[in-house]
């Protein structure tokens, strides 16, 4: 069985389309989505109730908003203790899914041993004609030596071209992970330290660590609604990005901090320049607060 995870926050409407999408899925494989909202502030929760009758779909609902790792940790605690799943599937509320999706990313799955974490087909929405990526991407040695994420597989590339059937990544994006549970009980569960950004980078790399390899299969297709024209990072992104990314790297790969917390006083610099103050200040204090060991959600104004 597979176990779909989906944290709501906010967007409910979007929540139901996502559900909508998946009871829509042709599959012969057993399958129970649980809704985490994460403590929304508007009326989430009780706009959800109407989805309570439906005995495949279970309601939490957290006591505080702690991130998207913590509600996803709380989604995958509640699947494997309640109903025992072979595979999480964790799913962004603003996604909506192909119809033979889920039977694709299954029957892949039970024939990899190795499989970490299996990725799909990431389609813009609307802007179905471009590519968010197949899969998601690698992580290495980029210019000047930082250690970070590399551009995402075929990203931005029109949706209809020829993609190969199967490719291993490093890195899987967070929109859609299919992941044994196996994985879980051995590489434990999300970093809730991390809150927001480079939170699936971490859990990728560390399962990875482990022994276990990721895929991506083009034959599975998810469209993300995070459409590409509104991509540029926000300020409060910008602080995460920057904390966290070096919390990844002392975490993962300690013998290259040093190196990556130069070149992040570096680009404090470099946006201090160019004129973009209040990004060097999320940057400065992204680095500041690493330093200081604050983790978890920051209710900074920038």
């Amino acid at each position: 069985m597979t176990a779909i995870i989906i944290v709501n926050y906010l967007k409910y409407e979007e929540t139901f389309a996502c559900v909508e999408s998946i009871l829509q899925t042709r599959t012969k494989e057993q399958y129970r989505i649980i809704i985490v909202d994460n403590a929304s502030p508007n009326d989430s929760w009780e706009r959800l109730q109407k989805l309570k009758d439906n005995e495949n779909i279970s309601l939490l609902l957290a006591k505080d908003n702690r991130g998207y790792c913590a509600g996803n940790n709380i989604g995958i605690a509640f699947a494997i203790n309640n109903f025992h799943p072979d595979y999480i599937w964790i799913l962004n509320p603003d996604t909506l899914i192909g119809t033979e999706t889920l039977e694709n990313l299954h029957n892949f799955a039970i024939n990899k041993n190795d499989l970490g974490i299996l990725g799909c087909k990431l389609v813009y929405y609307p802007d179905t004609q471009y590519l968010q990526a197949l899969g998601g991407g690698d992580f290495g040695i980029h210019k000047y030596g930082e250690l970070r994420p590399c551009k995402h597989l075929y990203h931005l590339q029109p949706s209809d071209m020829v993609l190969p059937d199967i490719v291993e990544l490093d890195l899987i994006i967070g929109a859609s992970m299919y992941i044994p549970v196996k994985v879980f009980h051995q590489c434990g569960l999300m970093n809730e330290r991390f809150h927001l950004y480079a939170d699936e980078n971490e859990f990728c790399l560390r399962v990875k660590k482990f022994g276990f390899k990721h895929y991506a299969i083009s034959t599975a297709t998810v469209y993300h609604k995070e459409g590409w024209r509104q991509l540029k990072q926000n300020v409060s992104g910008t602080y995460y990005n920057t904390r966290n990314c070096l919390y990844l790297i002392q975490e993962l790969f300690p013998n290259n901090l040093k190196r990556n917390l130069l070149l992040a006083r570096l680009k404090v610099l470099y946006s201090i320049i160019r004129g973009k103050l209040k990004i060097a200040k999320a940057q400065y204090m992204g680095i500041r607060d690493f330093l200081h060991n604050i983790d978890g959600r920051v209710d900074y104004s920038f």
